[in-house]
């Protein structure tokens, strides 16, 4: 079989692919069907039938029924007007075409988060409203006869007038679960809302696994689930249970359109659930909305799905779903789930990390899975022995901020756990220096994630078995403080966030901090840095700043060093991929990147 290095052989420059199927991804493209791209985000639908999204990335974009894709203000929101949006935004349409969005935002990392509360109205103006008090608002509905609005806020629902007039309508403020009427009732973690038409409203209480019903006199009461009971069973089964509820819409008919952890289900008038569509990749979607003619339509990940009444979705615009799809074969035949991490051994063999899987990509050009059910394998690092270490994230399911392991896959599949960095300890980076040695960086929160923990990291290093901290602070509580950058030798340099680690040939190790308060004798200012490590442990700043946030490193035979986030590379710019490369490294020539996509494998060459 021919090797994937002599497979793209002929590529003179740009990006060729080495294996699986790059698709167009997630993006902010206008066009019409499959010539767009769709990112995921809160949809409503207007009177007209279009669907009207706004997504955390920013813009505020029109779908209309035929599937053509606007943009209608671009540079107001999110990235694009220099400001984060840091959760999932909520929209709701009026009977006028008007929008009103709703979002946390963060101008800059050392800036306050401020909701914003805004009236989009359907020639664009734009008008603001106050007294948003800065919680975060998870979801919106608007009475279009009177043009009060309704915010959900997780364990409360206020009402709003259109003079920016505020008022807890239900509710007591603290999670809990307790059914009455105002403030007596309680909530725990609440999400999507949907004004019914007699003034009432459904929400998707999340934390309680229910439906609650709302009357127009604010009387709260259970329509569907059963309380604190999470499940996955429709009412032909016994009573319905939900696991995940995200996002609920009204239809036409009175019934109720809600996404849960990954299906499409209906819940008619009488509080009976039925499941009309299920696919692993709607896990994370909360944009959903029904038009009049009862068709339901789902933001995923990179499209809009349309559902007719008693039909399978078909694709409105954007790009399918190729989630939940894996396939071992030639690198021709291969398919790929959910690609994220990568590394190379010496021998040539490519190792990624593919949903709960590890699947090695050989020098024959064949594809086969590695290791399976692993808990959330991430960044991977070979050593010349044939041996795979592998970062992995506590038992399957569990908290982000969950306990981090370092597990030894051999050359025959055995797996062994090396190190374990307990609870809340993470570890970010990982690489194997010229002796074999395991190189590590560990933080005591998430990486890129944690700009309001108390964070620190060290550099750990495992020699023969034995666990040492060459640099940093090896426990948490941090005795030095927290979320500080500062140069310094062994205990007395101090790391924050460290979502990156690499080895050059020489023994020095490169880190990347995603956010702390970088330390100097006379400046202080927040932001990100690389340093350098040698191998006395002495750390050394060689780069700063405040964006963008650097995932991965990895120096050249030359001993240039790399950076990459999302949406380039240092020295090689992938405009045609913006958002779809997760992880990188160098090739054999040490020249050319191979990087991965959602669903493929790539080599770069600049």
């Amino acid at each position: 079989m021919v090797s994937p290095a002599a497979k793209l052989s002929i590529l003179a420059q740009g990006t060729g692919v080495l294996a699986g199927s790059l698709d167009q991804g997630a993006g902010n493209v206008d066009g019409r069907g499959s010539q767009a791209q769709i990112s995921e985000g809160a949809v409503a639908i207007d009177p007209s039938g279009n669907l009207l999204q706004i997504t955390r990335e920013g813009p505020f974009r029109k779908i209309s029924p035929n599937g053509v894709v606007s943009t209608v203000l671009r540079d107001r929101y999110g990235f694009h007007s220099g400001s984060y949006i840091w959760q999932r935004p909520a929209i709701a349409a009026d009977n006028t075409g008007a929008a009103y969005i709703a979002f946390h935002k963060q101008s800059s990392w050392s800036s306050p988060a401020l909701t914003v509360l805004e009236r989009i109205a359907a020639d664009g103006t734009v008008s603001e409203y106050s007294n948003t008090t800065n919680e975060y608002i998870s979801g919106l509905a608007v009475d279009s006869s009177s043009g009060t609005l309704y915010l959900s806020t997780g364990n409360r629902i206020d009402r709003m007038s259109p003079q920016s007039v505020r008022s807890t309508w239900v509710g007591s403020g603290s999670d809990g679960y307790a059914n009455g009427a105002g403030t007596s009732a309680a909530f725990k973690d609440a999400k999507g809302i949907a004004l019914a038409a007699n003034g009432g409203l459904f929400v998707a209480d999340t934390g309680n696994h229910l439906i609650r019903r709302v009357s127009a006199a604010g009387v709260v009461s259970d329509f569907s689930g059963v309380a604190g009971q999470a499940g996955f069973r429709d009412s032909a089964f016994g009573p319905a249970l939900f696991d995940d509820l995200n996002a609920l819409s009204l239809a036409p008919d009175g019934s109720l359109v809600v996404l849960d952890n990954g299906s499409v289900r209906r819940v008619a008038a009488n509080g009976s659930v039925t499941t009309l569509y299920k696919n692993e990749a709607l896990a994370s979607a909360y944009g959903v909305a029904v038009n009049a003619k009862g068709e339901i339509l789902i933001n995923t990940a990179e499209g809009i799905l349309l559902m007719p009444p008693d039909q399978s979705p078909v694709l409105l615009a954007g790009q399918p779903i190729t989630y939940g799809t894996a396939v071992d074969g030639s690198v021709s035949q291969a398919k790929f789930m959910d690609l994220r991490e990568m590394t190379r051994d010496t021998a040539g063999n490519f190792y990624l990390s593919d949903g709960s899987s590890i699947r090695k990509i050989g020098t024959d050009g064949s594809v086969s899975t590695y290791a399976k059910n692993l808990a959330n394998p991430g960044k991977m690092a070979a050593d010349k022995k044939g041996n795979l270490y592998v970062i992995v994230k506590g038992p399957t399911g569990e908290s982000e901020f969950s306990t981090s392991r370092i597990l030894m896959i051999d050359s025959k599949g055995g797996v062994t756990t090396l190190a374990d960095e307990g609870p809340l300890r993470v570890v970010g980076g990982i690489a194997v220096d010229m002796s074999d040695n395991v190189v590590y960086a560990v933080s005591s929160g998430e990486p890129m994630y944690t700009r309001d923990i108390m964070t620190c990291g060290a550099i750990r290093r495992i020699s023969s078995g034995v666990t040492s901290t060459v640099a940093g602070y090896p426990t948490f509580p941090c005795s030095g403080g927290y979320n500080t950058l500062r140069d310094g030798n062994g205990t007395s340099a101090q790391f924050a966030t460290i979502a990156a680690l690499s080895i050059s040939s020489t023994g020095t190790i490169y880190t990347a901090d995603t956010y702390g308060v970088y330390q100097t004798p006379s400046s202080s200012y927040l932001g990100w840095r690389v340093a350098t490590t040698d191998p006395a442990g002495n750390v050394t700043t060689i780069s700063k700043g405040r964006l963008p946030i650097t995932e991965s490193l990895f120096t050249q035979v030359s001993g240039d060093l790399y950076s990459f986030n999302p949406t380039s590379i240092d020295k090689t710019r992938v405009t045609d991929c913006w958002w779809c490369l997760y992880d990188f490294t160098r090739s054999p020539n040490g020249k050319d990147i191979y990087a991965v996509g959602h669903n493929a494998l790539l080599l770069i060459r600049p």
